[in-house]
């Protein structure tokens, strides 16, 4: 942990910001597109199996194509306005069959999210995600030109319950391929229209988010039948520079608050989830935008001793403050590299062990559904030291 773990979270926080920052380009456009372009010819690896375990399993798939298969569909549904107590949500739903080889449930998911905008961008999200994955009576079928498609649950998800289906509109895009267990196969993507007969997702909290009954009305289905003509390899990809990172992790709470490089902005993530075991469960997510101001450079206190005060000031859906104090000595991991300005910079990490220790008003994720609230934990701070150029 001490060499990657500030990495994945600098990774994982960079590209979440980077993202928000992509989607929300001016606050005043459209809240949603009529469709997701998300499938085209060139982006079919992101929908194919993980490169690395499609390798793998080329080496012996060949020789059993008669008992396993790798067929798999995936449904998509693009976004549908739900409003909730008066607040504006985005719902998507998607399922996925995993290959019968996989021996894994089908898996679906009901996600509902909403941002915040200022100075004509959008500076914060939060999403709710309603996963299921039961053993038995959840199906998506389709038929083999993928011009039809069914999803229901029956009981196997009450009391929410999911009965659609879906039509092609116009002509489905056909890819030949070559199959990982040997032979030719044809990958479809398929965009079309929704039509339930029934649809209700219990989210058991309220006001948000009580029974959710609007469907979405359009989608895209992909049907893959193992191709691996798509699978390629992972690109060489070097992280964004940032500034010093705090975290604080548990089974099922996650909180990060990150300095970008420069200091002057700050990325805050909070999450917390049900079931860290997934998929079946909650999970409700939130990431806000705000000024390096409210988290100062450390005061050292003597010795190895830091503290370095947390403030959450002008940063969507984040409240609170807290002080973070270092409990030991502090660990040195040179060699690392990331970018900042398409030039490459390379620093040693720093990295304290401690404890966030709450104000009068404890730091907090305030989700629609309820406040996650934060007491004295555990939490780990990196700090990179940039070599001069």
């Amino acid at each position: 942990m001490a060499r990657t773990g500030f990495i994945r979270i600098a990774a994982t926080v960079a590209v979440a910001a980077a993202a928000l920052a992509a989607t929300g380009a001016p606050a005043t456009a459209a809240t949603r597109t009529a469709r997701m372009h998300a499938f085209t010819p060139r982006l079919l690896p992101s929908v194919t199996l993980p490169g690395p375990l499609a390798r793998r399993m080329a080496r012996f798939l060949p020789h059993a194509a008669g008992s396993l298969s790798l067929d798999s569909t995936q449904l998509y549904a693009d976004p549908e306005d739900v409003t909730v107590n008066g607040v504006t949500y985005h719902l998507y739903l998607s399922v996925f069959t995993a290959p019968a080889a996989f021996d894994q449930a089908p898996q679906l998911d009901v996600q509902l999210d909403r941002t915040t905008a200022g100075g004509g961008m959008i500076t914060g999200e939060q999403d709710h995600v309603y996963g299921y994955a039961p053993l038995s009576g959840l199906t998506l079928t389709a038929n083999s030109g993928l011009t039809r498609a069914h999803l229901q649950t029956g009981t196997s998800i009450a009391p929410s319950a999911i009965d659609m289906r879906f039509q092609a509109s116009g002509s489905v895009m056909q890819t030949p391929c070559t199959l990982l267990t040997g032979g030719r196969g044809t990958f479809q993507v398929a965009t079309g229209t929704l039509s339930a007969s029934s649809f209700t997702v219990a989210t058991g909290t309220t006001p948000f988010f009580g029974n959710i009954t609007t469907a979405p009305t359009t989608a895209t289905v992909v049907h893959d039948p193992g191709c691996s003509s798509f699978v390629q390899a992972a690109s060489v990809f070097r992280f964004p520079c940032t500034g010093p990172t705090m975290q604080h992790s548990s089974l099922t709470t996650f909180w990060v608050s990150q300095l970008g490089f420069g200091r002057g902005r700050l990325v805050q993530v909070g999450d917390v989830s049900s079931n860290p075991f997934g998929p079946n469960g909650t999970e409700h997510f939130a990431i806000g935008l705000g000024s390096g101001a409210d988290m100062p450079l450390p005061t050292h206190t003597g010795g190895d001793g830091i503290t370095v005060p947390v403030r959450t000031k002008g940063v969507p859906f984040m409240g609170g403050s807290a002080v973070f104090r270092a409990t030991g000595k502090p660990r040195l991991s040179p060699g690392h590299a990331c970018v900042w300005e398409r030039h490459v910079r390379h620093y040693t990490n720093v990295r304290y062990q401690g404890t966030l220790v709450p104000a009068a008003s404890p730091l907090a994720v305030r989700f629609d559904t309820g406040a996650l609230t934060f007491g004295e934990v555990h939490a780990t701070l990196w700090v990179p030291r940039y070599a001069k150029r």
